[in-house]
């Protein structure tokens, strides 16, 4: 998990997202996996949920903000980083499955759990696009 938080950050620099949004995605990644790695106190089941979420979020919100300097269209940058959330969800679970099948673990229980997980992921990313909207909207001045 922590090389693809990692290769996800280094990816996101070298297409140019800025560091004022990939410093709120470090620390973000870095609660999400210490709830994951810790004894924290909801199930694991809610809990996979949770960082789920967590992770869709920030990704949705920096992909806004990568995208709406570049983009002017609202319409557009919220499509493609809608788009990009989702993308970012399945490559995650395929990595969770890579990862299961090289080191004999399992991240991945069933087909149901990647199926939440993915719905979790991308709920949590519309989510952040949003907050990532109204942000931009509100610095624009209405």
């Amino acid at each position: 998990m922590c090389a693809m938080c990692l290769a996800g950050l280094v990816a996101g620099r070298i297409v140019g997202v800025p560091g004022r949004v990939l410093l709120p995605v470090a620390f973000a990644l870095m609660v999400v996996l210490w709830m994951v790695w810790t004894d924290f106190p909801l199930s694991p089941r809610k809990t996979s949920a949770l960082a789920h979420a967590i992770g869709g979020t920030v990704a949705g919100w920096a992909l806004v903000e990568a995208l709406r300097h570049r983009i002017r269209d609202p319409l557009s940058v919220a499509l493609l980083a809608l788009s990009g959330v989702i993308v970012l969800t399945l490559v995650w679970e395929l990595g969770e499955y890579a990862g299961d099948r090289l080191l004999d673990t399992a991240l991945i229980p069933s087909n149901r759990d990647s199926a939440e997980d993915i719905l979790f992921g991308t709920a949590g990313g519309l989510g952040g696009i949003t907050v990532g909207g109204i942000i931009a909207f509100w610095r624009r001045g209405g």
